[in-house]
């Protein structure tokens, strides 16, 4: 599910929001995720092939050119994916760059933060700018002039730039120059504003963060008893072919995956000023307890980890032990699943070989003549909302969708009420 935490996601790269909630709901808070490093030789290679691919669609001769040029290619990549799917999977995915590390930006910005955010992009506009417009690299503009020529677009400012003089530009020229400043690269008063508006919903005020994890944490009755680690598994579906991809997906997410919410709340859940409003709540979360988002890819079973880059010194040790056993786990399950799915599977039996059924699982993501990777909800029959013992012991098939809640945390029934509200009718 999406955890309770409704965002409006800007990615990496990404100019524009996507609803991380359900389609009911209309989130308040923006969550921008941010790069910690990235290559300049990677960047600039994936730019230029984004470059030249785009002209290639844009030229009138495209439908003639195009075919003839990298048809090859994409003859390549039909071989491959037809006469061997998983190698040729993981060849290729040696061929794409890794997605850089991030960080998601979560605490409200004050005033003075965004301020200084928004100076610094139009600076870099204007960098740009000049180096667009007028040819001139960066090294060859001073600081100064970059904060005059802003404070000009600005409407601060009147007469002559040092740029200017340097360049020996007349009042015409630099007009001109100014005027497509404020017009194209929106270097304005105007839009400083609209700026300045749209990052105040970025991020979670502290009240928020207390709020939206007590919530979680309180509907599935995680109050007392935490383990090291508490993971926090968004789901979500990969295929090669399929239609109906997103409908795979994680609903409560609008039908995207739900990593980035469970990203969201285990960062607001391992900060020490939560914690502590939590406490006084009577939620108290250990000091050795630690909150790590998960990816659980619904096609293939697979679980895998994220942000372990900010994993205490003292976790690392039992990181191995942990992946581990959810390898482990993932095989089994495939073992489950795959009996339904595939012939060969079906011969097996539950008891088949866990590796082959994970092999299997893993091959349906990526076979692109297969159009029913994995079942999702297709085959939900009941829906059973309560502690994990009352079904712990029984072998429901794959076919229930169970809700952990602990009646004690609720002794009002509103989070029973929301759970009938929200994720019933997500397994209905």
């Amino acid at each position: 599910g999406f955890f309770g935490v409704p965002v409006s996601f800007i990615g990496l790269e990404k100019g524009s929001e996507t609803h991380l909630c359900p389609v009911v709901a209309s989130p308040k808070n923006v969550v921008l995720e941010l790069a910690i490093a990235r290559s300049t030789d990677d960047e600039a290679f994936v730019s230029t092939l984004e470059q030249v691919f785009h002209e290639l669609k844009a030229s009138v001769l495209s439908p003639f050119i195009t075919v003839e040029a990298i048809g090859l290619l994409f003859g390549l990549d039909m071989f491959g994916k037809s006469l061997a799917p998983l190698a040729y999977a993981r060849w290729r995915q040696r061929l794409h760059p890794d997605k850089p590390d991030s960080r998601l930006l979560l605490d409200k910005l004050s005033r003075e933060q965004a301020e200084s955010i928004i100076r610094s992009l139009q600076r870099a506009l204007i960098v740009k700018a000049v180096g667009r417009e007028l040819g001139i690299q960066r090294e060859a503009i001073t600081d100064e002039m970059v904060r005059e020529l802003r404070e000009v677009a600005l409407g601060n400012h009147a007469g002559a730039t040092g740029l200017a003089r340097a360049l020996r530009l007349d009042a015409e020229a630099e007009a001109r120059f100014i005027e497509r400043l404020q017009k194209v690269y929106r270097v304005n008063r105007g839009y400083a504003q609209i700026q300045l508006e749209r990052l105040g919903r970025i991020g979670f005020t502290l009240d928020e963060q207390v709020h939206f994890l007590g919530q979680a944490l309180r509907s599935i009755g995680l109050v007392d008893r935490f383990s090291r680690f508490v993971l926090l598994a968004g789901h979500g579906s990969t295929s090669e072919n399929n239609p109906y991809e997103s409908a795979l997906d994680c609903g409560a997410c609008g039908g995207n995956h739900g990593i980035t919410n469970a990203r969201v709340l285990a960062q607001i859940a391992n900060k020490t000023a939560v914690r502590a409003r939590l406490r006084e709540q009577g939620v108290a979360i250990p000091d050795d307890t630690w909150f790590v988002p998960a990816f659980h890819n619904t096609t293939t079973d697979e679980l895998c980890l994220h942000d372990l880059d900010l994993l205490p010194p003292g976790h690392l040790v039992y990181t191995e032990r942990l992946i581990n056993g959810l390898q482990a786990a993932s095989r089994l399950c495939a073992a489950e699943r795959m009996v339904t799915l595939e012939s060969e599977a079906a011969a097996a039996g539950r008891g088949g070989d866990p590796a082959r059924a994970y092999r299997l699982a893993r091959r349906n993501a990526i076979d692109w003549s297969q159009v029913r990777p994995e079942w999702g909800l297709a085959r939900n029959a009941a829906f059973v909302i309560g502690r994990r013992h009352v079904t712990g012991q029984l072998d429901l098939e794959g076919r229930v969708f169970l809700h952990s809640y602990d009646y004690r945390c609720d002794p009002r029934g509103r989070l029973l009420e929301n759970i009938l509200a929200g994720p019933l009718v997500v397994g209905q």
